[in-house]
């Protein structure tokens, strides 16, 4: 918790408000009540007051002023002077005297002069008799011969004063008249006042004993907060501490402390009165700000009712864990503030006119919930065991801020005599005591308490280990929470809720990070303010280790040549000790210490003898047992030697065998041999007796068998050749090797079968590792010095699809590609995704500036496997052109007829180019293969359009063939399908479900940018009788398609294929056919329109034999048969017989021939 060191200070006093119990009094009405006196009473009107003067003032108040609500006005009345009397009938006498104060909400009245004889009475109230104090009487004198009054409510008050018959003297002078004008009583209620919780709430359950030891202090127009206060005789004097600041200057006699002024209800605003005592002496003040505290004794009565509590205190220097904080906020009813953390010790802080306070002076104090401002002065602040650590001095930004500076109470308890200094009245049996409970009736109940004793500080804890926490406790619930705190702030719940038995085993987690600032707080969860904290730091982290980073394997470093030897070091010691292996064992002590600062500067001494097997061990030399090795062997070579073309480790392995496996290095050197090399070849022993897993290399030329082997280097152009020799274990069905591809010198690396590469060869730069099955027991690793080659690659204009034409470190677009548009670059992994780097085997979509040609500069790719996803991918190819056909494809995942190159439109692709991308789709996921010198290894595809009719659509140089009219089966169909649109496609054109043909109909979908559309058609395949072609636009145009032809069309973006029957041109009714006829023949008609059509059957002598049609018809070639049966069914004899059609206002009449 960080305090400010510079704010901009102000002191927290606020106005007072009245309350219905005075002073002590009598139950007695005013006398004129009864006798109600005929005249008028006098009044005496205060001058007028400019508020908004005041309040201007008010917001320009220096630091160390009381936050001010009322007006004094200076009087000299009484009743020898002003007023009036009247006589009563028992001969007592009334004196009356009204005071006014125009736009007063309250008025409060103070008497320098006050003393009342025996049964004499007075009283204070509203004009209206609504509110009324008194009666004070001869119990309410004091010696210093001064009395308040409470606020009454409104602009005006009455004084009544009764003076019995025989009376001894009496002296009764009204000096001060105090005008409200800040509506501190909240008469309109239109005050808002939230600055922390109303301590009503459940939040505030825990805190209740702090809260009934707080209350607020009425100095006459101004008002501050303090807290009863326990002594150790528990004697239950009515000690009340406050801020220095808040009576400075002011008369403790007529101070007033008002309690129990509370909300009825959690959310409420405003509260019924309390109770309030009267009067006070001061005992003892600092008079200055450090650290700000006056101490008051209440003259007046407290009593047992109003349930009032003693605070306990803490003289304690060390720096509190606090909890809350209880306060009356802008005359707000009380309310109480909560914190967890640590108080800070203050900065010096200059308080203004007030003067300045040293570093150390206050405990600083964020709250975490609630605030203080003007009225907050003097309120108390509490440890987490309820006592009190000091009381408010000032703060900045009010409520908003939320932080305060409390002057410390251990600070007040030493000073230069008892009115300066706590210890004379606080510890008045001067027992010395550091902490002292508080109380509510002299006696003190046990407390609970909770006392962490494990962790305590100084402990060292390591994530992933369990530790005992413990703690004593006693009086406190049956469990508690226990949580983490680190610097001071919370980061992490331990456990919610464990039996309160003081002992809890946890298990450190991962999330701990490691530090020397934690501490456990263990809290009983029954109450919340029963808790308590490390008293010091422990130290949590991680599991000590220890890595080396360089040279962690595949190094060459020069015998006598300077290298740095890095490390990481958690956790551990101060130092660390270096050595140097080779082959298992210790070779040297490079140095017995260094700091572990994770970086050795390493003069390889020339004695060392070179070696590809060595490798660093790292320990912490304050425990051995913390050390790390290089993952893998590094090299130091002889000055005579060059550096190496590189070194890689080749891992085999097999699966019959789990903790088995032989490393085999391979690297070449221009000093190297095809032999062996003294410190630097390694030989490996005869293979054991089968069935033991073994792995080595073989060298063909000398004949024996290593485990690293180094050649010459390879030159340009040329190769050089591993064998490597295996041996399966019992159960083996398959050996691995595993390598790292960053170690491959330049050029190409080859794992292959004995035959070539025929059944396995693997791109090892492509890869990290190969599977085979056992029967290879040997095979070769083939290193190809390649020379770089350029390749030249022309693109168009917009978008093209690429891919990488070479094999090449250079992979981000913006490099490979200069011309293109920047943020243009996508792949396609079922949804267009932007990337910046090009990967081997991908294609990808992206939009050139202009046309032109980009050069590769690389290795050239000769072989490649493409992993594809089930439906359509973008791919890459070679270096070199491959036909299609020579795809590898071993599990046939690739669709027939579904490989598709980018010209601005898509066209089927028959060789994938170098540099090109290409749309594939495949059946299901898998892995297709690219050799640059396969054989071919799929049927070519049978493309089933040739016989199919044919629509060309044309725009600007491109077009797009789409197909119909000819059936084709269902496992062909997808290889009929047209790769996914993207967005700013040039042109295209397809059937509805991304289809180029379509069988009888369909819908096609146009991308076109230009105001025209040209459609070529080829009709092979005919549509059926009266049937013909039809290509409808989405402009309401039809176009019949026959034979060949060409159209132009307005631009388009949807067409509809279909078959339509083919409308007359003029109305015919035909001869039946046959005629004659027996026993069935066909009547046919044309309909050029629509129309109501009847078709009747006449015998020569006009008798209707049959009706055959009597409907509404569509224009179109219609027919219908006779059968030689009349309208009921029965067949009619042989003759001659009319057949008559009418269609609207035609009628045609023909004859036919029945034979039998």
């Amino acid at each position: 918790m960080n305090m400010k060191a510079k704010l901009q200070l102000a002191l927290f006093s606020i106005p007072a408000l009245s309350c219905l119990f005075g002073q002590l009094s009598q139950d007695l009405p005013p006398e004129s009540f009864t006798y109600q006196p005929e005249q008028n009473v006098t009044t005496i009107t205060m001058p007028d007051l400019d508020v908004d003067a005041l309040l201007a003032e008010d917001e320009n108040r220096p630091p160390g002023k009381p936050f001010r609500y009322g007006h004094k006005f200076t009087v000299d009345l009484s009743p020898s002077s002003s007023g009036s009397w009247w006589e009563l009938p028992n001969g007592g006498r009334i004196w009356r005297l009204k005071i006014e104060s125009t736009g007063a909400f309250a008025i409060s009245l103070v008497f320098d002069r006050f003393h009342l004889p025996l049964n004499s009475t007075l009283h204070v109230y509203s004009p209206d008799k609504s509110e009324l104090y008194g009666a004070y009487t001869s119990e309410n004198n004091n010696p210093d011969e001064v009395f308040a009054t409470p606020l009454v409510k409104g602009d005006a008050v009455n004084i009544e004063f009764y003076l019995p018959k025989t009376s001894e003297e009496y002296s009764l002078h009204l000096s001060e008249v105090i005008h409200d004008y800040l509506d501190i009583m909240n008469i309109t209620q239109n005050r808002t006042r939230s600055c922390g919780v109303n301590v009503v709430c459940p939040e505030a359950d825990n805190y209740q004993d702090q809260v009934n030891a707080a209350a607020w202090l009425d100095m006459g127009a101004y008002i501050c907060s303090g807290s009863m206060v326990n002594n150790t005789s528990m004697d239950l004097t009515p000690y009340f501490l406050t801020a220095d600041h808040c009576v400075d200057g002011e008369n403790p006699a007529i101070f007033r402390f008002y309690f129990n002024y509370e909300t009825s209800s959690c959310s409420g605003s405003n509260a019924g009165y309390g109770s309030y005592a009267y009067g006070s002496i001061m005992r003892s003040r600092s008079y200055d700000m450090d650290p700000d505290f006056a101490l008051l004794e209440i003259t007046g009565n407290v009593y047992e009712s109003w349930d009032v509590f003693y605070a306990g205190w803490t003289r304690s220097a060390s720096a509190p864990v606090v909890s809350c904080g209880v306060h009356h906020p802008g005359g707000a009813p009380k309310k109480i503030n909560f914190d967890d953390d640590y108080a800070n010790s203050s900065p010096p802080i200059n308080w203004g006119e007030a003067g300045n306070s040293p570093a150390g002076s206050h405990w600083g104090i964020v709250w975490d919930d609630g605030g203080t401002e003007g009225g907050s002065s003097g309120s108390p602040a509490y440890d987490v065991n309820g006592r009190i650590i000091g009381q408010l001095s000032g703060g900045s930004g009010g409520c908003e801020s939320g932080d305060g500076y409390y002057g410390k109470f251990w600070r007040a308890w030493d000073g230069s005599s008892s009115s300066t200094r706590l210890k004379d009245w606080l510890d008045p049996d001067d027992l010395d005591v550091t902490t002292l409970d508080g109380t509510y009736d002299g006696s003190t109940n046990p407390q609970p308490y909770i006392t962490v004793t494990t962790p305590n500080g100084g402990e060292q804890w390591f994530i992933g280990d369990s530790e005992n926490i413990n703690w004593d406790t006693e009086n406190a619930g049956s469990y508690v929470e226990i949580e983490l705190y680190r610097s001071g702030t919370f980061v992490g719940t331990i456990s919610n809720s464990t039996n309160n038995d003081g002992y809890y085993l946890w298990t450190i987690p991962a999330w701990c990070e490691s530090s020397v600032y934690y501490k456990v707080k263990i809290t009983d969860t029954s109450n919340s303010l029963t808790y308590d904290y490390s008293d010091n730091n422990f130290t949590i982290t991680g599991v000590p280790e220890i890595t080396v980073i360089s040279p962690n394997g595949g190094e060459n470093w020069e015998i006598g040549s300077s290298h740095t030897i890095t490390w990481t070091g958690e956790n551990i010691g101060n130092n660390v000790k270096i050595q140097l292996w080779e082959n298992g064992s210790n070779y040297s002590t490079i140095i017995n210490s260094t700091y572990n600062d994770g970086s050795y500067t390493w003069s390889i001494p020339e004695s060392i003898e070179p070696s590809t097997q060595y490798k660093i061990k790292i320990n912490d030399t304050s425990d051995a047992s913390i050390y790390d090795f290089s993952d893998d062997n590094f090299s130091l070579y002889s000055p005579g030697w060059s550096e190496f073309d590189f070194v890689s480790v080749i891992t085999v392995l097999d699966d019959g065998v789990e903790d088995i496996t032989y490393d085999l290095t391979i690297g070449t050197n221009p000093q190297a041999t095809n032999g062996y090399d003294e410190g630097y070849d390694l030989y490996a022993p005869p293979a054991p007796p089968p069935p033991a897993f073994d792995g080595a290399l073989y060298n063909s030329i000398s004949g024996d068998r290593y485990f690293t082997d180094f050649r010459p280097s390879t030159p340009e152009e040329g190769t050089t050749e591993w064998q490597i020799q295996l041996q399966p274990s019992q159960g083996a069905t398959q050996f691995t090797c595993v390598w790292d591809p960053s170690e491959l010198g330049d050029g190409q690396f080859y794992l292959q079968d004995m035959f070539g590469g025929v059944m396995i060869n693997i791109n090892m730069k492509n890869t990290s590792s190969s599977s085979f099955e056992i029967n290879f027991t040997q095979m070769k690793i083939i290193h190809i010095n390649s020379e770089i080659i350029e390749l030249g690659v022309d693109y168009f204009a917009d978008w093209n699809i690429v891919g990488l034409a070479v094999e090449s470190d250079e992979t981000f677009y913006e490099s490979l590609f200069p011309n293109s548009m920047p943020g243009t670059l996508f792949e396609f992994d079922g949804t267009y995704l932007s990337v910046d780097n090009l990967e081997l085997g991908k294609g990808y979509l992206l939009r050139f500036n202009d046309a032109g040609m980009v050069t590769f500069s690389g290795y050239p790719i000769t072989e490649l496997t493409v992993s594809l996803l089930e439906n359509w991918n973008l791919i890459t190819g070679l270096s070199v052109a491959l036909p299609v056909e020579n795809i590898n494809d071993p599990d046939g995942i690739i669709l027939p007829g579904t490989i598709y190159g980018l010209t601005g439109t898509y066209v089927s692709a028959d060789t994938l180019h170098p540099g090109k991308g290409y749309w594939v789709r495949a059946s299901e996921s898998g892995e297709i293969t690219l050799t640059a010198s396969a054989l071919t290894r799929q049927a070519p595809f049978v493309n089933r359009t040739v016989e199919a009719n044919l629509l060309t659509f044309s725009h600007n140089g491109y077009s797009i063939d789409l197909y119909f009219g000819k059936k084709i089966s269902e496992d062909e169909w997808l290889s009929f399908s047209l790769p996914p649109v993207f967005p700013g496609m040039v042109f295209d054109a397809r059937f509805s479900g991304n289809m180029k043909y379509a069988v009888d109909s369909g819908e096609i979908e146009v991308l076109n940018h230009s105001e025209t559309l040209t459609i070529e058609y080829d009709i092979k395949v005919g549509v059926g009788e009266n049937m013909n072609w039809v290509l409808e636009s989405n402009n309401g145009k039809d176009y019949i398609l026959e034979g060949t032809g060409e159209i132009t069309v307005p631009s388009a973006e949807r067409f509809i294929l279909n078959r339509k029957p083919i409308i007359p041109i003029t109305f015919t009714l035909h001869q039946n056919f046959p005629n004659p006829f027996n026993p069935i023949t066909t009547l046919r008609y044309d309909l050029p329109s629509d129309a109501f059509v009847i078709l009747t059957v006449y015998d020569m002598l006009g008798k209707k034999i049959t009706q055959l049609v009597n409907t509404n018809q569509e224009a179109g070639f219609r027919s219908v048969q006779w059968d030689a049966t009349d309208s009921m069914g029965r067949p009619v004899s042989a003759g001659v017989y009319l057949y008559q059609i009418s269609a609207g206002e035609i009628v045609h009449t023909k004859k036919m021939v029945l034979l039998k």
